[in-house]
């Protein structure tokens, strides 16, 4: 599905639809054939194994399984930090026009004195309204 966003540029937007497409193959827990959901299965699996049958196995059989086992909790870290990764590009990617991404304003009281403010318009994120969109 491409979006069409009037605050940012082709290059950006194509940004946008390059790391949200990234971020569609890893899925959601419970999302269907999605790779996030896979992998939490298999693990829920390996564990229920290893609780049910371990005491059957042989000690080789049960050093294989947990390798198994191990091999899905490293993909499921990296797939995990890749996710987290992904949304915050995502995030950056589409950044507030008022505040430039910053959150807040720094308005000058006198010579040397200021205070900051919270921006209105994001809400103090730095990211414009449009990025929740962005996202799913």
């Amino acid at each position: 599905m491409v979006s069409v966003y009037t605050h940012i540029k082709p290059f950006q937007k194509r940004a946008i639809d390059f790391f949200r497409s990234c971020l569609g193959e890893i899925g959601k827990e419970g999302q269907i054939r999605s790779v996030l959901d896979e992998l939490f299965r298999k693990q829920a699996f390996f564990k229920e194994l290893l609780a049910s049958f371990g005491p059957a196995l042989t000690d080789e059989q049960r050093v294989y399984i947990e390798g198994l086992a191990a091999d899905v909790e490293t993909s499921l870290d990296t797939v995990l930090i890749e996710q987290a990764m992904l949304q915050s590009i995502l995030l950056a990617l589409n950044p507030c026009l008022a505040c430039k991404g910053h959150g807040e304003f720094y308005t000058h009281t006198g010579q040397s004195e200021g205070y900051y403010s919270k921006c209105e318009t994001c809400g103090g994120d730095g990211v414009a309204k449009s990025a929740e969109e962005v996202m799913t």
